[in-house]
């Protein structure tokens, strides 16, 4: 059937999905990649920006 995924392979909205949730900082890089199937490696994360020094009060404070 056509419209099926190979083996290893996740839906693009998926994977989107997933990456958007590692950009917002709402999981961590291993638990997307565990969302991934393996399909992804630590490699192709985008780098996420360092957080400013001020940022730590939100969860001091």
């Amino acid at each position: 059937m056509a419209d099926e995924l190979a083996v290893g392979e996740t839906p693009r909205q998926y994977q989107a999905a997933v990456l958007r949730l590692y950009r917002s900082e709402t999981i961590s890089e291993e638990r997307a990649l565990d969302l991934l199937m393996d399909t992804w490696s630590a490699s192709d994360f985008p780098e996420l920006p360092s957080p400013d020094e001020s940022e730590i009060w939100q969860f001091i404070s």
